[in-house]
């Protein structure tokens, strides 16, 4: 909805998670040298209800998470009290990672050097 983030992640094994905004206190950025070249970061979304964050999101552009932060604060720095009655349910996309980030994706969080490396195998057995 409206209100919420939601996290799907997963190809063969899908998960759906539902965060409503009011229950965000945090958004977090990770970034190791080569996230700051690339102009990305893993964003930790954090509630109140545990140690580890409600989400984490591993490649994310910096454009992204400054339009996912400023949606999701929106209404505190404003100091708006939202109404439940009468709103209209229209669910907003905030995101939606092209083929290219999730290539970047599996590269940065170390998953795709394991195919890099079965391929470099393959190269140099069939080299020899």
């Amino acid at each position: 909805g409206d209100e919420e983030m939601m996290v799907r992640e997963g190809i063969l094994t899908r998960n759906e998670r539902h965060i409503p905004y009011a229950r965000i206190q945090n958004i977090n950025l990770v970034q190791n040298p080569f996230h700051r070249l690339l102009r990305v970061a893993e964003v930790h979304v954090e509630t109140a209800s545990g140690t580890k964050p409600e989400a984490i999101i591993r490649v994310l552009s910096l454009d992204a998470v400054a339009a996912i932060r400023e949606r999701v604060f929106k209404d505190r720095a404003e100091g708006e009290t939202v109404s439940v009655e009468g709103r209209e349910e229209s669910a907003q996309r905030l995101l939606e990672l092209s083929t290219r980030d999730l290539l970047l994706l599996g590269l940065i969080s170390n998953r795709g050097m394991v195919v890099i490396a079965a391929v470099m195998g393959v190269i140099w057995q069939v080299d020899v």
